[in-house]
């Protein structure tokens, strides 16, 4: 689809969904908001309109898939210098803000302005810290084994100052009336 010089995806959710209309709405409500939460924080991330329970509009974002951006196809851990480089850090902060667990090398591109990009964001919005995510275990935690030899996350010192987080806090609070008009006001506290 085109809309005059912008290109535009439209993707109907519905087919297949286990989880049936509450989880389709889900994705399509988490589709929409996400990319809000990408914003907040600096990234890049495409323009989204819901049509209805089972359908968005979003803008087509050009870059290349992670993983193909990479030596080895991605296979194996990110290597720091994407994880650790300023867009790798405001994504993990906006996939630990949204809780969105499903991050990996096929769901972020490298923009042609050489920018990081999330895509793909039925995912998020699902509760908790979302450690799977490889951004966000690779910007604020590592993992340890406590006394009895269980893993146990630790926090660990990222480049975010104080300051950062109080603008970042401030636009993410500013998306409160967005979250409410589509009924996800609990996705926002």
């Amino acid at each position: 689809m085109t809309h005059g010089d912008v290109r535009s995806v439209r993707k109907v959710y519905g087919r297949r969904v286990p989880g049936g209309k509450a989880e389709i709405r889900h994705q399509v409500d988490a589709e929409t908001l996400f990319p809000l939460v990408l914003t907040a924080v600096g990234l890049p991330s495409p323009a989204t309109h819901k049509v209805n329970d089972t359908e968005i509009i979003q803008e087509h974002l050009a870059g290349t898939v992670g993983g193909d951006t990479l030596p080895d196809g991605g296979w194996g851990l990110l290597p720091e210098e994407i994880t650790r480089s300023d867009d790798g850090v405001l994504l993990a902060l906006a996939d630990l803000i949204g809780s969105n667990h499903d991050r990996n090398v096929g769901i972020w591109l490298r923009t042609p302005d050489g920018r990081i990009a999330g895509i793909d964001h039925g995912d998020s919005h699902r509760g908790g810290i979302p450690m799977g995510n490889e951004f966000v275990a690779a910007t604020f935690f590592t993992v340890d084994e406590d006394e009895r030899g269980h893993p146990t996350a630790r926090l660990i010192d990222n480049d975010l100052s104080p300051a950062d987080v109080a603008v970042v806090r401030a636009r993410v609070e500013a998306l409160a009336p967005q979250y409410e008009a589509l009924g996800r006001g609990a996705w926002h506290r």
